[in-house]
């Protein structure tokens, strides 16, 4: 098993959040020029806005792909025979339309739970993951649809999907030390 770099995945996954509001800017950018609000150049403020739209969405298409490697590698480091999910179904499911509000529960609070039940099992002594943090990400990923809250929860929710995936990335790294030691000392 073979330790995440964390700088790689955490900086990207943060890149892709941060495209997330770059898009929406650059789409309320357009949408502004197309209605006639902006009292400049319409055609440069078109072209600012397309070239925001366009980073955002290649930032954030980054981002998505790193979330679910890291999400997958997540999956895998804890496959005993006891995990409630393979590394394919974590994030594969993650993709079905409305079935994905589900799930979300499942790949991030499931994990949680898996993987202190995987310390548990293997007798080891490596920090457990709060399991309460990573039921709050689903749980604000839902409130995304509510009016006008839905704004603040999904800032909320790109928040703390940082931090998860910090603690995600730690708990692998842990896992493949741990691994790795057992390895060299047996």
């Amino acid at each position: 098993m073979r330790k995440i770099n964390k700088r790689l995945y955490l900086g990207w996954i943060i890149a892709g959040l941060a495209g997330i509001i770059l898009f929406y800017a650059g789409a309320l950018g357009i949408y502004v020029s197309i209605m006639g609000s902006y009292a400049g150049d319409v055609t440069a403020w078109m072209a600012v806005s397309i070239a925001v739209l366009t980073a955002g969405g290649i930032l954030t298409v980054t981002g998505i792909v790193f979330c679910c490697l890291l999400l997958y590698k997540a999956w895998k480091a804890i496959q005993n025979g006891r995990a409630r999910t393979t590394p394919g179904k974590a994030v594969g499911f993650l993709f079905i339309p409305l079935f994905n509000l589900y799930w979300n529960f499942i790949a991030y609070w499931g994990f949680a739970r898996d993987y202190n039940s995987y310390l548990q099992h293997k007798s080891m002594n490596s920090p457990k993951l709060a399991e309460g943090l990573f039921l709050c990400y689903p749980i604000l990923a839902l409130c995304i649809m509510l009016p006008l809250a839905g704004y603040l929860s999904g800032l909320a929710a790109m928040a703390v999907f940082a931090i998860i995936s910090s603690r995600m990335i730690d708990a692998v790294n842990e896992l493949c030390t741990a691994v790795n030691t057992t390895a060299q000392t047996a």
